[in-house]
């Protein structure tokens, strides 16, 4: 008996040289994602250290409220670096986790659990490409995940000026009580 489950409803007219030709492709479709999921980390890092440029350079703006000057600018400064902070932050964690992914072939301790006995080598090699496609459909999923997470993060991170447009205009208009407030718990 097999240790490995062989179909039984592998497809009678499949010949060797298609299967061979099918494996062939499967295994460069499957190379494929493992690339795209190399192309979004590299993006992913491209995107995380422009953010914490950003980032830096905001914070040498809200330095005055370190020295206890509570300029409009300055607090404007320090909420876009807060803004750019928690979308690097969410850039690690949504795109630059280490994530696995499926390995392009299988383990030689899975492929010589074959019987010959009772599983012949074709369904044996038929069998081995169903597990290539379930691979191939979980590297799809994982580099669909992390391409939307990538991008829903590039399109906040756009949004930036109004994130400063919006701290501006608190500052400068309906909080004057509470920047006081605050500005004065700073000073303590």
């Amino acid at each position: 008996m097999s240790t490995f489950p062989v179909p039984e409803d592998m497809p009678s007219h499949i010949t060797l040289p298609e299967l061979e030709w099918i494996e062939r492709c499967a295994i460069e479709n499957l190379k494929s994602r493992v690339l795209t999921a190399d192309v979004l980390a590299k993006d992913a890092a491209s995107t995380l250290l422009l953010l914490l440029a950003g980032m830096a350079g905001a914070l040498a703006y809200a330095k005055p409220l370190i020295d206890g000057v509570s300029a409009p600018s300055a607090w404007v400064s320090a909420a876009v670096a807060l803004w750019l902070a928690l979308l690097a932050a969410l850039m690690v964690l949504g795109c630059l986790m280490t994530i696995s992914i499926p390995a392009v072939y299988n383990q030689p301790n899975n492929l010589l659990m074959r019987d010959p006995q009772t599983d012949s080598w074709v369904k044996w090699r038929y069998s081995e490409l169903l597990n290539i496609q379930d691979r191939i459909n979980a590297a799809v999923k994982r580099n669909k995940r992390i391409a939307k997470r990538l991008n829903q993060l590039r399109i906040l991170a756009t949004a930036t000026p109004l994130v400063a447009i919006l701290a501006g205009w608190i500052m400068v208009e309906p909080a004057k009580p509470l920047v006081a407030m605050l500005a004065g718990a700073l000073a303590a």
